[in-house]
Formats: C-alpha cells, structure tokens, sequence
C-alpha cells in the first residue's frame, strides 16, 4: 500500500509537454488531442507518484499552438509565432482560430497516507518565458533557436475558460516514432503493424546480426512489419562484423508479416544472409 500518490490532470488550449523536474509525464506529443472548444475541452490525466521524491519540485509546460490557435494559412507571412486572429485563415482557422495564443491549466491531486487530499494547481504565481521553440504547425513543423534559453520569466494572465465543457481524453494518444526495428520488435505484441519509413538505415556496427525479429503473432494476429505507403525502407549491413555468421535480418518469431523491405551490403563470409528465417511455423514475405 502507497503512502501517498499524486495525479496530474492537466489541458492546453493548443498542444502542451508537461515536464517534472526535467522528466516527462507521460510519452505522448501533440496532445491534448484537438476539439471543437465550444463543445468540449479534452484534459489528461497521469499517476505521476513514480516522479516524486523528497523536496522540492519543479512543474514545466511547453506550449504549442496545435490547432487551437493555428499560424497563418500557407502563402501567409510566416513570420515567427504568428496565430490566427477573427476572419484570417482557412478552414479551421476560421472555424476555430479566434481563442488567441496557447493556455494552459493543471491541477494536481494528492493523497497522503492518513487518507487526506489536497489540490495545486495554476494560478497567477505561476511564470511564462519565450523558449527555443519559435514556430509551430500541423503541417509545416517546427523551428528552434537553440540559442534562446528561458530567461525572462513574467506573470501569467489569467484568461475565461471556453464554453465547452471538461472531458477526460480517451482518443489514443499520438507517439513519437520508434527509432530502431530492435525497439519496435521489443513493444509489438499479437495482431501489431509496424510502418516503416522510407530511407536508408545503417544496421549497427560491428554487431553479426543487424535486426532480429524475435516477438510472435497468433493465427489470425500476426505481427506485421510493412514499408509505408508508396516508400521502401532500406537496411544497410555495410557496418556488420564478426566472427561467424552474419546476418542483416534475422526472422525468429512465428506468425510474422514482413512486407516491402530491402537489405543490402551484408558482408559475405561463408553462410552469411542478408535475410534469414530461423525455424518460424508461420511467416510471409
């Protein structure tokens, strides 16, 4: 039994990363996910004891305008940090663009042993800076100037909530991409598609064996690894070494769907593969 545990619910009118002392709550991007604010306000909600220790804390969010307080439409001046204001835009501007720059709302709940809570939250002792983030769009991405660091901290305004009412978010979440297939193989259970970009990934160095695929599907639930639509990810052994065998892409899972993906540059030595299907009961090519 805990003696105590924290849960932070929080929302952003645009996207927001929420930070404690430096770690991230939860691993999610672009959230909360967008709505129509004159009908519901979407917030999350995260166990964030596992974050706490003894001492003092520090809360940080990093706000984003999503599509809540989008830049000019494409073709517009894209000047630095420009949000929509009543009657510019396109399409969702107009429809959605006139709530003015990023907010943010937290409350964080805690339960002590003896069974007594109490809430913090925002409020006007709470601080804002410019950071490094100097532009951001669905579309068009994000540009940093890593040469500004938050120095000049000033008073937050407090601001009326929108008529929507608060709801809890149960939209999936979107994810930052995988970075590896070895990491991918080691979170997709049955029934899982794995999309690959296109492009050339350099298999790790000095290493016998690049990729190895290892997690099994069912019958019915196979696991999939697919190149993504219209590209062709490429698997480039030239850095692969060792003594023995050496493999760029090796199968060893049952029930595995792998489509759309080229290996190259495996060095030759004796029985090595680029690709090797290791005594799977059910695979396909």
């Amino acid at each position: 039994m805990r003696e105590w545990w924290r849960i932070a619910r929080y929302s952003a009118l645009g996207w927001v990363e929420l930070t404690i002392d430096g770690r991230k709550v939860g691993d999610a991007v672009l959230s909360p996910e967008f709505s129509d604010l004159n009908r519901r306000v979407l917030y999350i909600s995260h166990d964030v004891t596992s974050l706490f220790s003894k001492g003092v804390h520090t809360f940080d969010a990093v706000l984003g305008n999503g599509q809540h307080s989008p830049v000019e439409h494409i073709g517009a001046d894209e000047a630095d940090n420009i949000v929509v204001s009543g009657g510019k835009g396109a399409g969702y501007h107009n429809r959605w663009g006139r709530f003015g720059g990023p907010k943010f709302l937290l409350e964080l709940e805690v339960e002590y042993a003896d069974g007594t809570r109490e809430f913090f939250g925002t409020d006007e002792t709470w601080r804002w800076s410019d950071g490094p983030i100097t532009f951001n769009d669905l579309w068009r991405g994000e540009k940093q100037d890593l040469r500004i660091t938050p120095t000049n901290w000033n008073p937050v305004a407090l601001f009326p909530a929108p008529p929507g009412r608060m709801e809890v978010s149960s939209i999936p979440p979107v994810r930052k991409p995988l970075a590896t297939l070895t990491e991918a193989n080691q979170r997709v259970k049955s029934g899982d598609t794995v999309f690959i970009r296109g492009g050339k990934y350099a298999l790790p160095a000095k290493q016998t064996i690049g990729v190895e695929l290892s997690q099994s599907g069912e019958a019915g639930k196979p696991i999939q690894f697919f190149a993504y639509t219209n590209e062709t990810p490429v698997l480039d052994g030239s850095a692969l070494a060792g003594r023995g065998r050496i493999v760029g892409l090796l199968i060893s899972g049952d029930w595995i769907h792998v489509r759309g993906l080229e290996v190259c540059n495996v060095p030759s030595r004796g029985t090595s593969y680029g690709i090797w299907i290791k005594g799977a009961m059910r695979w396909s090519w």
